[in-house]
């Protein structure tokens, strides 16, 4: 799992503006959690791990960092996926795709529909992912108002490329479906189906 710090990004023939300092921060900030939850994953701490990972979320506060937000929450689903508490893992997954299917909307898709590609890690056995749970609320989280631009740009600021999303994408609806197959019922059974066909058609 890689603990390298984001990278900063730089506008263009202009000085940074604070909103956008502050976003460089959160984004750190949120990293160096992220580093200690992946630590606290890879020795089998899971609940500890969710604590850390949701608190990498409360770093970044409420930004459009949309990416950062999609692995932090597909983190948190495999560890729920660890703890076999299918419910949350679900919850958590789906959390994931929405915050994904901001980072880089993909034309007439839905979080149900996301594509991704599913080679790579060990994705059923809900691995967290390092390059890149659960508290409730928001109380303390900050706005930051920063410059709009379209979601691709954010990606490519801070080190990210569009099929790093459909990796992430991919891992989600995995670990999804996975605990889906796992909670039984018709619903739940062909919620699963549906998320292991979105995966094979996006990969």
């Amino acid at each position: 799992m890689s603990s390298a710090e984001p990278p900063t990004p730089a506008a263009p023939n202009s000085k940074p503006s604070e909103a956008l300092l502050a976003e460089q921060r959160a984004a750190q900030s949120s990293n160096a959690s992220k580093t200690a939850a992946n630590a606290l994953f890879a020795a089998r701490d899971y609940d500890e791990a969710i604590t850390t990972y949701q608190r990498a979320l409360d770093d970044l506060g409420l930004t459009r960092l949309h990416y950062e937000v999609g692995v932090l929450k597909s983190n948190i689903a495999a560890c729920y996926t660890k703890l076999e508490e299918w419910e949350k893992a679900v919850s958590a997954a789906t959390d994931a795709l929405e915050a994904l299917a901001k980072a880089l909307p993909e034309p007439g898709s839905t979080p149900e529909e996301g594509g991704g590609d599913a080679q790579g890690e060990s994705h059923s056995k809900g691995d967290a992912e390092g390059d890149d749970e659960d508290r409730d609320g928001e109380g303390d989280a900050v706005e930051l108002e920063v410059e709009s631009v379209p979601p691709e740009h954010v990606l490519e600021m801070y080190g990210h490329a569009p099929r790093d999303v459909a990796r992430m994408r991919g891992k989600s609806l995995l670990r999804r479906a996975m605990a889906r197959s796992r909670l039984g019922g018709w619903a739940a059974l062909q919620g699963a189906d549906e998320g292991m066909a979105a995966v094979i058609a996006g990969s």
